[in-house]
C-alpha cells in the first residue's frame, strides 16, 4: 500500500486564520477517531462463532462501540455548531465544499435538527448513564433470560455479561420498546449513517484547507510517497474479548485457585 505524507510547515500552519486553523484541527480530530471507532466495529464483527459465550461478548463489544461512536457524533455537531456556524467559519468554508460535502452537511442539519437516537444514546447510555433506564428493564427480567458472569484467571477477561444483556436491553427499549429487531436496525443504522455524513463533510473542509493554505497550484509543497508492506484487508483483523497473557506462560493454577488467590490479597473480601 501506497501512501503520501504531506509536511505542514509551522509557517504555513500560522498563516491559516485562527478561527480556520482551531476548526480545521479539531474537525481532522474528530475525523480520526470516527474513523478509528468504525474500523474497531468492523474488526468486531470478523469474529463469526458458533460459541455461545464468544457470540455474547462479540454482541457485547459491538453495542460498546455503537455507543461510543454515537456520544462522538453529538460532540462532534456540538463542534460544528460552535465552531463552523457560530465562529463564522461556515461562511467562508461552505461555498468551496464540494458537492458530497454539502449534501452531508445538509443530511446533519436535517438530522440533528430534530428529536433523533444518537443524542438520546449519548445522554443516557454512552456518555451519561441513567439509573432509571436500568431500574426500568430489570422489572422485565424474565426466569428464562440467560444471565452469566464468565470468570477467568486473567482479569482481562473476566466479563459481566449479565449487565450487558441488561444494559443493551434497555437501550434498545429506548429505541423501539414494541421490538428489539426494529429498535437494533435503526440504531445502527442511525449511528453508521451519520457517521458516513461526517465524514463526507469533514472530508471536505480539510480538503479545502489543503489546496486553499498548503498547496499551490493544486501542488503540495512538501510530501513523500511511503509504502506500507503486510498491510492487512479489511476483513482480516480481528478484537477478541479473550486474549492470553504471554507473561503467564505457566498458566498452571485453575481457575477456583486463582479467585481465591485474589480474594485472599484484598482486604475487602
Amino acid at each position: 500500500m501506497e501512501i503520501r505524507v504531506i509536511s505542514i510547515p509551522k509557517l504555513k500552519l500560522d498563516k491559516i486564520p485562527e478561527l480556520e486553523r482551531a476548526f480545521y484541527l479539531h474537525i481532522g480530530h474528530l475525523r480520526n477517531e470516527v474513523a478509528m471507532l468504525h474500523k474497531l466495529l468492523w474488526w468486531n464483527n470478523n469474529n463469526p462463532t458458533d460459541h455461545s459465550v464468544l457470540e455474547s461478548t462479540n454482541v457485547a463489544q459491538g453495542f460498546m462501540l455503537v455507543r461510543i461512536i454515537a456520544g462522538k457524533l453529538w460532540e462532534g455537531w456540538d463542534l460544528v455548531q460552535k465552531s463552523y456556524f457560530k465562529s463564522k467559519v461556515s461562511l467562508l468554508v461552505d461555498p468551496k465544499l464540494p458537492l458530497r460535502s454539502k449534501k452531508a452537511l445538509n443530511e446533519l442539519k436535517s438530522y440533528f435538527g430534530k428529536a433523533n437516537i444518537i443524542a438520546m444514546i449519548r445522554n443516557q447510555f454512552a456518555f451519561h448513564y441513567s439509573p432509571q433506564h436500568i431500574r426500568d428493564q430489570l422489572t422485565q427480567v424474565e426466569d428464562t433470560d440467560q444471565l452469566e458472569i464468565y470468570m477467568a484467571p486473567l482479569n482481562v477477561n473476566i466479563f459481566y455479561q449479565f449487565s450487558e444483556i441488561i444494559a443493551n436491553s434497555a437501550m434498545l427499549n429506548a429505541v423501539d420498546e414494541a421490538d428489539y429487531m426494529i429498535a437494533l436496525r435503526k440504531l445502527f443504522d442511525e449511528v453508521l449513517g451519520v457517521a458516513v455524513q461526517f465524514t463526507n463533510f469533514c472530508d471536505g473542509c480539510l480538503e479545502y484547507m489543503i489546496l486553499k493554505y498548503l498547496a499551490k497550484k493544486r501542488k503540495y509543497v512538501n510530501w513523500d510517497n511511503i509504502v506500507l508492506t503486510d498491510v492487512p484487508r479489511r476483513d482480516e483483523p480481528k478484537t477478541p474479548f479473550f486474549v492470553r497473557d504471554i507473561k503467564r506462560v505457566k498458566s498452571s493454577a485453575s481457575i477456583e485457585e486463582e479467585i481465591e488467590k485474589s480474594a485472599n490479597e484484598s482486604p475487602n473480601l
